[in-house]
């Protein structure tokens, strides 16, 4: 028997105890209901309250942000009490960091979360009690992932790192704001500054933690939201979300479709000829934001297609946000505009690339590294910055003496040595640049590493493809003692195909 089953039973065993009454009276529900009847109002209410965090664990800081004006000690007691009556169960937790004493974690069994849920539907005040913990809750949160500056430029682990035991109330946070009760429009009421900063810092967030489908909801919910809200900025900054979300997805057409319609939509705004709310601190910024959408997607819509005109358009286009981001610095913490920024170059410095322009991209890449410190916040924005400068090397090199492979094999190393989490990408281009040197051996051992990950992670087949080809490239290069194993893994190449 699994052990959560055995918890059931157990919780099912000590709640039939609660009850004076013959177990014949009546089910569990009829037991809980006859306890619930019996509770005074404020422990119905401190319940109701909870159930915010449906059967997840949270600890009594978490409760705080949800059980209205009450201090810690009156709250721990109430806790402790429903506890002992079997409303809540508790477990211990050792916190990560060392030195800290130990969390008690409380949370709602799943038969009593349904319990309070049908009770809160049917009754009026325990409704109204949800609702005002769920906008306590979202608000607190909120502030919380907007004000850490540390999760800007963070992978998933990094994230998780950071914010550690909170990262289950942060997914309860994006179900919450994704509709159909509460938006982030409720938890920004009270913002004064510009609004492009915190909405930044959730956007990262809801990237590191959410799935697809739960962040295409959580970007459409909002679009409505400020739409209706006839929010002008917030509107816009909202559809340039949409647009890129659309991009991740591999959708560059209706990527540039909404673009284009907020764009024209923006200008009828500006014209006066629809009525908008307009902020004067988020204008700048808004319109930055739009333009820095649409030149992702020429740049990604030009690389895929190797459409030269669209490349074009994307660099002016990156000239273009160049000047709008220098208009909202400052709106800007200086932080998010040092980071929008290097943002901004690297990606001129890819289109350069992309168009064989390979010095002037060289150029941006290094004038990048200049502006970053590599024990900075800004570390994954440094290897990726890296990163794209051995590729321009590698490419150079081909065209001219190894030189420009020996520059690249120093910045790739870097990478390896600084990335927070080993990446197939980083060791295939080292592995590219070891063969580029005619090191088959060393190329093969990234390769090799590169195709486990890839493995591992369960990646796109076509990721999967390029790391078998690259493989056997390699082992083809080694000579004839390998011939077999690069059989093996064009063999494995062709499986993928078939």
């Amino acid at each position: 028997m699994c052990r959560r089953s055995i918890l059931d039973m157990n919780f099912v065993k000590r709640a039939l105890v609660m009850s004076s009454t013959d177990i014949c009276h009546g089910d569990l529900t009829s037991i809980w209901t006859l306890h619930f009847t019996k509770m005074n109002m404020n422990h119905r209410v401190i319940l109701a309250s909870l159930t915010v965090f449906q059967t997840g664990q949270f600890d009594i800081d978490a409760a705080l942000t949800v059980v209205p004006m009450k201090g810690k000690e009156q709250v721990t007691n109430d806790l402790q009490k429903l506890t002992c009556d079997l409303w809540l169960e508790n477990d211990r937790l050792s916190l990560l960091s060392h030195g800290q004493e130990q969390s008690k974690l409380y949370s709602l069994h799943p038969s009593v979360f349904g319990f309070l849920a049908e009770k809160c539907g049917n009754d009026e005040h325990l409704s109204k009690a949800q609702l005002v913990a769920m906008s306590g809750f979202v608000k607190v949160i909120y502030k919380e992932i907007a004000n850490n500056n540390k999760i800007r430029n963070s992978s998933t682990d990094l994230l998780l790192k950071n914010l550690q035991q909170k990262l289950i109330h942060i997914k309860r946070f994006f179900h919450i704001t994704s509709g159909p009760t509460l938006s982030l429009l409720d938890a920004m009421s009270n913002e004064h500054g510009c609004r492009y900063i915190p909405l930044k810092m959730i956007w990262i967030a809801a990237r590191n933690t959410l799935n697809p489908k739960a962040v295409d909801s959580f970007v459409k919910w909002h679009v409505n939201c400020s739409e209706k809200a006839r929010d002008l900025y917030l509107y816009v900054y909202f559809k340039s979300l949409e647009a890129e979300n659309l991009l991740e997805d591999g959708q560059e057409e209706q990527a540039s479709e909404v673009i284009e319609q907020c764009k024209n939509e923006y200008k009828d705004a500006r014209g006066g000829l629809i009525t908008w709310t307009r902020r004067a601190k988020d204008e700048p910024v808004a319109w930055y934001a739009l333009n820095a959408a649409e030149l992702k997607v020429r740049y990604f819509s030009g690389k895929q297609t190797r459409d030269v005109q669209k490349l074009e358009m994307a660099l002016k286009l990156s000239d273009k946000c160049q000047e709008l981001l220098k208009a909202a610095k400052k709106e800007l913490r200086r932080h998010l505009f040092h980071s929008e920024s290097l943002e901004i170059v690297n990606r001129k410095g890819r289109i350069f690339f992309e168009i064989d322009q390979l010095d002037d991209a060289i150029k941006c890449h290094e004038s990048c590294l200049k502006n970053i410190d590599m024990n900075s916040q800004y570390l994954l924005k440094s290897i990726r910055c890296r990163e794209n400068l051995a590729v321009a090397y590698l490419k150079k090199s081909g065209l001219e003496e190894d030189v420009f492979a020996r520059k690249a094999l120093e910045m790739i190393n870097k990478c390896v040595e600084s990335d927070v989490i080993e990446n197939p990408w980083t060791l295939q281009t080292r592995a590219d640049i070891y063969y580029r040197l005619n090191d088959d051996t060393n190329a093969l051992v990234d390769g090799m590493k590169a195709l486990e990950i890839v493995r591992n992670r369960n990646l796109m087949a076509t990721e999967l493809l390029i790391a078998l080809e690259k493989v056997a490239r390699y082992e083809h290069g080694l000579g004839k003692n390998n011939k077999e194993a690069s059989c093996k893994h064009f063999c494995g190449l062709s499986a993928q195909y078939i």
